[in-house]
């Protein structure tokens, strides 16, 4: 059935055909999670969507873990109690109204199209619910830069550049892991489109790479020193990088989304809860395996933590909120009996920490409970070390 919906947080009208089990819809102008409330309008349609594969639950081996978790970790920066800092004037509840905890589901993300078919690795989170979850519970969104070992300018330099997170919808990140160094790309989404492009591109100290071209820039984004983007605008809010210049041509020409992407990457989201507002998914390959992460770990000292992914097929990732937070984490074992011998090892690993533990044949899923992110946070993060 289509409906015609009303998005709360740009104040567009749209129509969507969403799945039958979908409880909310992607609004097309702001990229926001729209709830499907009973004030919808039903249009005539002659329709029949097929509902996605939705799973909740998700965990992985510890080697490889800590390293899909810097981008977790990002979101969980958001509401550490730490330095209090109050919630941004112009973030998406500051004006009293009532919260609405909506948050797009992972398998129907927008950003999926501006995403390269060879993606390894992809990750994402949704800044609304962040800042709406940390106004809920009084907690802080600064301070856990600090705690993590990372430069405390890092997030202070993306603000200054017009990379506020109270002004972004979301931030999708891919990566092919396949050579050093790693092709990585990033699909930028703005709750409202910039007022003035030319001050974004002095702001991100953006070089205009043609003069025929003015809407494609060379960036050197905060924090990423080794990393030259190239980017372009997708729309007027969405903006399109990738270390790989090719790969500009998907803001242009983008694909239908996450059906275009590697089975077993669908999988990986598939087994994303859908109010996981920052996760991260992988396809299947051997990781331990792979020539690059060899080399990038003997590097920096991580050879063994490596060697002990060895099994390793896919796993995907999130802090979700339903509405408590939680850590889900999912890993897909290359054999039952490597399955088996992993979840033994969890079991005894959160045998303290209230968590819920499932299997599914090669597949090994985990849900912890994270909240107060002050208390649990700490513990969590030693499971991966």
């Amino acid at each position: 059935m289509t409906l015609r919906l009303h998005c709360p947080f740009c104040g567009a009208d749209f129509e969507a055909s969403p799945p039958p089990l979908a409880t909310v819809a992607a609004c097309p102008t702001c990229s926001e999670a729209v709830p499907l409330t009973s004030t919808a309008t039903a249009v005539a349609s002659n329709s029949n969507p097929t509902a996605p594969e939705s799973k909740q639950f998700a965990i992985w081996p510890w080697s490889l873990v800590l390293t899909a978790l810097i981008a977790i970790a990002f979101a969980a920066w958001w509401f550490w109690p730490k330095a209090a800092k109050p919630i941004p004037s112009d973030s998406p509840n500051s004006s009293g109204k009532t919260s609405i905890p909506a948050t797009l589901p992972p398998a129907m993300h927008p950003s999926w199209k501006y995403v390269p078919k060879d993606a390894q690795i992809v990750a994402s989170i949704q800044f609304s619910p962040l800042l709406q979850y940390a106004e809920r519970t009084g907690q802080s969104i600064d301070g856990l830069p600090e705690y993590l070992g990372l430069p405390k300018a890092t997030f202070e330099d993306w603000k200054e550049a017009s990379l506020d997170p109270a002004k972004l919808a979301s931030v999708m990140l891919h990566a092919n892991v396949e050579q050093l160094p790693p092709r990585l790309g990033l699909v930028i989404a703005f709750r409202e489109p910039p007022k003035d492009r030319d001050r974004l591109r002095q702001k991100l100290k953006a070089k205009v790479k043609d003069p025929a071209k003015r809407d494609e820039w060379d960036v050197q984004l905060p924090g990423v020193p080794l990393y030259t983007f190239a980017m372009k605008p997708a729309d007027a809010r969405t903006f399109v990088l990738s270390s790989r210049e090719s790969d500009l041509d998907l803001a242009t020409r983008p694909h239908v989304g996450l059906g275009d992407m590697p089975v077993s990457l669908k999988e990986s989201v598939s087994r994303l809860s859908p109010s996981s507002f920052v996760w991260v998914a992988t396809v299947s390959t051997e990781w331990s395996k792979l020539k690059s992460l060899e080399v990038a770990a003997g590097a920096v000292g991580s050879g063994e933590r490596l060697k002990k992914a060895e099994g390793l097929r896919s796993f995907a990732a999130a802090f979700s909120l339903e509405p408590d937070l939680a850590l889900n984490a999912s890993i897909l074992a290359d054999s039952p009996d490597r399955a088996g011998a992993w979840r033994n090892g969890i079991r005894t690993a959160i045998a303290d920490l209230d968590g819920t533990l499932n299997d599914a044949k090669e597949w090994t899923d985990l849900t912890l409970p994270a909240e107060p992110p002050a208390e649990r946070w700490p513990r969590l993060k030693s499971l991966f070390e």
